[in-house]
């Protein structure tokens, strides 16, 4: 499969129910004290100029900016390894802190846990008190080899913000980020699109120099001493590994990342107790945050499970595609944690698709999760009408 990661945020309620889905590194992100969930905090409208409106808005991850000790922050997906990563996000710059001495903040990184190097960093860069002044930033890209191979100041004609080639973030204005990333010692690739425009690309350089893979993709805020106070938005994450196979080898955009919420009971398909009434659909339609223990269904048998159909359509557009889907669920295991496990299941036709299954280790809420490229009943790609049919859920698997 080479969608590898799906992530708006929204659905969270606050720091802590980031683990264990990502590792949380830095005060500012275990403490809480420069992340926050924004519920609705991504852009509403579609990508590629089509002004289309979105629906729901996303959620957002948002880092606040903190300046100074104990405010490092960052969030970490851990993937399996490879030498070849295409992401996106969309990312909004909201303004930059006035004090500023340094000028450079390192906002995402692919990198390589064993060998300690960031394999390729995408930096905002201020480069002048002008351009904080002025409402502006530049993005650059740096390697494990190379400290900086682009910066988009260079391209950059700050007498004409009209001109096309205004390589430059307006603050307070949502851009869709895609890198590409190759490791090697002299065919090496590095990408950058914006806004399915492409900034810079070369597919000739070295860059290797010590790990061959990477297996971290992290979202950044005032670590490794490149910066810090930039507060930003971070929404529409993904993930492609174009070396596992699958449908998905190439950029994404301009796709997104929607959400669709559960209805009603599947009828034969409820197991767990709810916590009032009888409607189990009612106890986890929270939308777009869960309500912690306020409403949610229990169940301490191994196999009961509760599956649900889904409210809604996938949300109108003319991209035509669907590139996969996720199932998301947040659960915590209230009587014997760290003997109980769970997962996400989804169901369509007459076929039942399961996620990872997941060792309930936490007091807190965790994340159950499948992600799903092809539709389990048919092994193809998802049409619009599929997802709309399915059925999604939960169950305790020992």
């Amino acid at each position: 499969m080479a969608v590898e990661w799906l992530e708006n945020w929204g659905h969270f309620r606050d720091y802590a129910d980031l683990e264990p889905r990502y590792k949380l590194v830095g005060d500012g992100a275990v403490l809480g004290s420069n992340i926050e969930i924004m519920p609705a905090g991504g852009p509403t409208v579609m990508p590629s100029g089509s002004q289309s409106p979105r629906s729901p808005a996303p959620g957002a991850l948002r880092f606040k900016g903190g300046l100074g000790g104990g405010n490092d922050a960052q969030v970490t997906a851990m993937v399996t390894g490879s030498a070849e990563w295409k992401v996106g996000f969309n990312l909004m710059v909201e303004s930059i802190n006035p004090n500023q001495t340094t000028f450079d903040h390192a906002i995402f990184y692919l990198y390589n846990l064993a060998s300690n190097e960031p394999q390729l960093r995408l930096e905002i860069e201020f480069s002048s008190q002008e351009a904080i002044d002025n409402g502006y930033s530049y993005l650059r890209l740096a390697t494990a080899v190379t400290t900086e191979i682009y910066s988009s100041f260079d391209d950059f004609d700050e007498d004409d913000p009209e001109d096309p080639t205004f390589h430059a973030l307006l603050h307070g204005v949502y851009y869709y980020i895609e890198l590409h990333h190759v490791i090697h010692d002299t065919v090496g690739v590095v990408e950058l699109r914006v806004n399915g425009e492409t900034w810079f690309i070369n597919a000739n350089l070295d860059t290797k120099a010590t790990a061959t893979t990477t297996d971290e993709l992290v979202f950044n805020s005032g670590a490794f001493s490149y910066g810090e106070g930039a507060v930003c938005r971070v929404t529409d994450f993904w993930a492609v590994d174009p070396l596992s196979g699958g449908n998905e080898t190439d950029f994404l955009y301009p796709a997104v990342i929607d959400t669709l919420y559960p209805s009603a009971e599947v009828i034969g398909e409820i197991d767990f107790t709810p916590e009032s009434g009888s409607d189990n659909a009612l106890m986890v339609d929270d939308a777009p945050q869960h309500d912690w223990d306020t409403t949610y269904n229990e169940a301490n048998v191994a196999a009961n499970k509760d599956r649900f159909d889904i409210t809604g359509q996938v949300p109108e557009s003319s991209f035509g595609r669907v590139h996969a889907v996720q199932v998301q669920a947040l659960a915590k295991d209230t009587l014997d944690t760290g003997t109980r496990t769970a997962r996400a299941v989804i169901f369509e036709g007459a076929t039942e698709g399961v996620g990872a299954t997941l060792t309930m280790t936490e007091a807190q809420y965790q994340s159950l999760y499948g992600l799903y490229e092809d539709n389990p009943d048919t092994s193809a790609a998802w049409l619009m009408a599929d997802v709309e049919a399915a059925e999604i859920g939960y169950e305790i698997v020992a």
